[in-house]
């Protein structure tokens, strides 16, 4: 089991300067590649990292994934059949589904960012999961390129062509506000009362958590367990 970590900043705005990667298995059966956006990647404001678990074995692989407060895209394919799937924040533990000679191909958003392709309130997306032609114009294209990639590191290059050149990436600008809470729960490991967080940004405890349901699509409250239980996990594992 391995866990990334590292320390962002965005060179304009209100940008993250502590972030963590959560938690990612490493199973003898499977063949895991995984690549963090650093900061001076130029879509950074929007993704944190993608995966790519290969399955090489002759038996079914049921991959497990933990509560997540992030917004990931999947797809699963092999040479001949391709799922693309979009799932919002995750509260429980959950299972991809690998077939043998089967590739899934993981991107994960930052959180705050579903209104980059979504006009609807992330919680309708929680613990959901959708087709991904709903969201993304031109989905085929990318699902086609994802499938047909020749690498892990061919597929990150058309996630980032494809969302420079069909979505307004470069334009986006993430939530100040958001931002600067999730900075201070990540700083503090998710250790800190919601009340602590509307009086650090200046708000009410009622406004910002109509702006974690909006933009993250789970409470601040869960989102600091959740941050907690991803940390506890790490000292424990190392």
């Amino acid at each position: 089991m391995s866990l990334y970590i590292s320390n962002r900043q965005r060179h304009n705005g209100a940008g993250l300067n502590q972030t963590y990667i959560p938690l990612l298995l490493e199973r003898s059966e499977t063949a895991l590649q995984h690549r963090v956006y650093p900061v001076e990647y130029e879509l950074s404001h929007l993704l944190i990292d993608a995966y790519e678990i290969t399955n090489n074995g002759t038996t079914d692989i049921y991959y497990p994934v933990l509560p997540s407060p992030f917004v990931s895209l999947y797809f699963k394919f092999n040479r001949s059949t391709v799922y693309s799937t979009l799932c919002g924040a995750t509260t429980t533990l959950s299972k991809i589904h690998i077939p043998p000679k089967f590739t899934v191909f993981c991107v994960r958003f930052r959180s705050g960012v579903t209104d980059f392709f979504s006009t609807s309130p992330a919680k309708d997306l929680t613990n959901t999961t959708m087709p991904l032609e709903t969201f993304f114009p031109y989905s085929s294209k990318l699902v086609s390129d994802i499938q047909h990639g020749e690498s892990f590191h061919e597929r990150n290059l058309r996630i980032r062509q494809y969302l420079k050149t069909y979505m307004p990436a470069l334009r986006y600008e993430p939530h100040t506000m958001l931002t600067q809470c999730l900075n201070l729960i990540h700083k503090r490991h998710g250790i800190v009362r919601v009340s602590e967080l509307a009086s650090e940004v200046e708000c009410s405890d009622r406004y910002l958590s109509r702006v974690f349901q909006f933009h993250v699509g789970i409470s601040p409250k869960l989102y600091c367990e959740i941050i907690q239980m991803q940390f506890s996990l790490q000292e424990i594992l190392t």
